[in-house]
């Protein structure tokens, strides 16, 4: 899979490139796709940027980041460092109560906020001064309506940059330069360059490398934190599914360590599981769809059986395709995996008491009615209440979709 975003430079009065805008692209196309939600592609974004770094996309230097209100609000900023970012404010995000509190956590945080798309109205005023850098829209406004926002941004601000965007021409650059403005962005200078990358290799050895160290037995918080965090698209994932109404939880989550701590080892484990596998590319939504309510139905079953296994057997159902999912062999895959032999064992296809139960799964998928009862005898469960445990495997995961 190929993915695609743009940069655009950004220049001082030296005309030293001094940091780079982000853009969200989804094809080789050089432009914003209109139909795309902008909350979708801000993360999607931020995921194409932790995929080819970060670093590399900058040349070390800062990377302007559109964020619109949905992504604000989650706190997604706090999963990029402050030294390397700007927080651009969309021009759509209004200075509402709870965006000026947020805004203001950021500042104490040390996060540098731009303005984006300065125009003639009252928005830019209410922020006050939250902003460190005004970007005041050289297309979007007049010669006289730019006097008027720089007069009115002395007075509420006296501390703030300026930014020209969209600087077109050589008369503009000179109007900007005229103004004290600091930093300059616009076709006069550049425009946006394209940058793509193949994406299926490193999301993959990803998404396995989070699996095998939430697997160790040595479960060390601070390594686990890092490895999440390496991934923006499962953090926020996270994220977003703690801070939902499934959980009660009094605080909002802020972070991938408070998730952990509140998650705990056993439900965060089986919760990455099931995005780990989601975010794998070479299965179609239904095939991974149909791993997961396997992965669910096993540990039900486990629970009918009073067997004391659910955890292991769940994860035993979830990793029962992963040969298909890393296009590599069961054998290979397990060599590598530290769980326990049983699992392992099960997993190959061996006799124990979790084959038995991903048997019964496998027969009831293929609706082997014959083979259905004789595991359900060997299990000692009642074959009939199987159509319900499965449905109840379905619901579940209908449940936790709605939250990721």
């Amino acid at each position: 899979m190929d993915i695609f975003l743009a940069r655009q430079a950004i220049y001082n009065t030296e005309n030293e490139v001094v940091a780079y805008e982000l853009l969200f692209r989804n094809s080789n196309s050089n432009s914003f796709a209109g139909d795309v939600n902008e909350e979708k592609a801000t993360i999607k974004l931020i995921s194409n940027c932790a995929t080819i770094g970060l670093s590399n996309l900058t040349n070390g230097k800062r990377a302007f980041i559109n964020f619109p209100k949905g992504v604000l609000l989650k706190d997604i900023i706090c999963l990029l460092e402050r030294e390397e970012i700007v927080v651009e404010i969309l021009e759509n995000v209004n200075p509402t109560y709870e965006i000026l509190t947020y805004l203001m956590e950021l500042k104490n945080r040390k996060y540098i906020i731009a303005l984006d798309d300065v125009v003639i109205d009252y928005r830019y005023k209410e922020f006050g001064a939250l902003i460190d850098i005004y970007k005041i829209d050289f297309v979007a406004t007049t010669k006289s309506e730019r006097v008027i926002i720089l007069n009115e941004i002395r007075k509420i601000n006296p501390q703030g940059q300026l930014l020209a965007e969209k600087v077109e021409t050589k008369e503009d650059y000179k109007e900007a330069l005229k103004n004290n403005y600091l930093y300059f962005q616009g076709y006069y200078f550049s425009k946006p360059t394209m940058i793509s990358a193949k994406d299926i290799a490193v999301r993959n050895v990803s998404c396995f490398n989070i699996m095998v160290e939430l697997l160790s037995p040595d479960f060390d918080v601070d390594k686990i934190e890092k490895t999440i965090k390496s991934d923006v698209a499962i953090s926020y994932k996270l994220i977003k599914f703690l801070n939902s109404a499934s959980f009660s939880f009094v605080q909002k989550i802020r972070s991938i360590k408070q998730s952990i701590a509140l998650l705990g080892k056993k439900d965060l484990a089986k919760w990455l599981s099931l995005v780990v596998i989601s975010e794998m590319q070479n299965s179609n939504a239904e095939y991974t769809n149909n791993t997961i309510i396997r992965a669910r139905f096993c540990e039900l079953i486990a629970k009918e059986a009073k067997s004391s296994k659910e955890s292991l057997v769940f994860m035993v159902g979830l990793f029962s395709n992963l040969d298909v999912f890393m296009n590599r062999s069961m054998k290979d895959i397990i060599v590598e995996i530290p769980l326990e032999e049983e699992a392992k064992d099960a997993l190959l296809g061996c006799e124990n008491d979790l084959s038995g139960i991903l048997n019964l799964v496998k027969a009831y998928e293929k609706m082997d009615m014959k083979k259905v009862e004789e595991y359900s005898d060997k299990l000692n469960i009642d074959k009939k209440g199987l159509i319900n445990i499965y449905i109840e495997s379905i619901e579940w995961l209908n449940c936790l979709t709605k939250n990721f």
